[in-house]
């Protein structure tokens, strides 16, 4: 389970990730309803980009991006230019309204005049103040282009992208058998009684409260794209050499 996430309804949310990347459930999750066999597909690829001069990506991690790594024990992440956006428009939310509104990361530190500082979460008890506020400053940060080269000039795209294809089929096959009802029995009666009439209708019970999620690669092969220079150091300097006679 990861948090924060907004949705509460029935079923199954699932994500595919690389291991240095942090999930993004709310942005980045696919949502999987009771009742079916979902089957999914997915292909990897990653892309490589040439590092400084000759692109601005970026592979540093800031101190407020590490402080939100550093909630998560054991796992090492990687520079994110999302997580960095996001980090950005809550540092613009705290200085209008003294609190953060964040929805995909559980943020409790920020770098404010170059010193990490405790936020908390805007509050909508007693009032709806800080909420509003929020909201009002979400929506100005979206157009003020200004604040955002001042504050997010350091969220730059990564030097390198994993990206996975996902493609999603989904069938109504009933997953009511004899092997997952004694099972329900077996684990469910340990917890909490199983509703009066299951004897009679526990195909519907299960149909309603279960699903199957079949995750599959494509292909065994990982798509590998990296950007080369047309010239090298020593082209340059040899070009240079030739033209100048020396």
């Amino acid at each position: 389970l990861y948090y924060p996430n907004l949705y509460t309804s029935k079923g199954l949310t699932a994500i595919i990730h690389n291991n240095n990347e942090i999930p993004l459930i709310d942005s980045k999750a696919f949502y999987f309803a009771p009742g079916y066999t979902h089957n999914l597909v997915w292909t990897k690829s990653v892309s490589t980009y040439l590092e400084p001069p000759y692109t601005s990506c970026t592979n540093i991690i800031g101190d407020d991006m590490k402080a939100l790594y550093d909630a998560y024990n054991g796992v090492e992440y990687s520079y994110s230019q999302t997580v960095c956006y996001e980090l950005c428009k809550q540092t613009y939310i705290y200085m209008k309204c003294q609190c953060i509104s964040s929805l995909i990361l559980t943020i409790q530190k920020l770098l404010i005049n170059n010193q990490l500082i405790h936020v908390n979460m805007c509050s909508i008890y007693p009032t709806l103040t800080q909420m509003m506020c929020a909201y009002s400053a979400m929506n100005n940060f979206t157009y003020d282009l200004k604040a955002q080269s001042q504050l997010c000039k350091q969220c730059q795209q990564e030097c390198e992208i994993t990206t996975y294809t996902s493609q999603i089929t989904s069938s109504t096959d009933s997953l009511a058998d004899d092997g997952l009802k004694t099972l329900i029995e077996q684990t469910i009666m340990k917890y909490r009684e199983l509703p009066q009439n299951w004897t009679n209708n526990w195909q519907t019970y299960i149909d309603n409260s279960y699903l199957q999620l079949q995750i599959c690669p494509q292909s065994e092969f990982v798509h590998h794209y990296k950007q080369e220079p047309s010239l090298s150091w020593t082209d340059v300097i040899s070009s240079v050499g030739g033209q100048t006679a020396l």
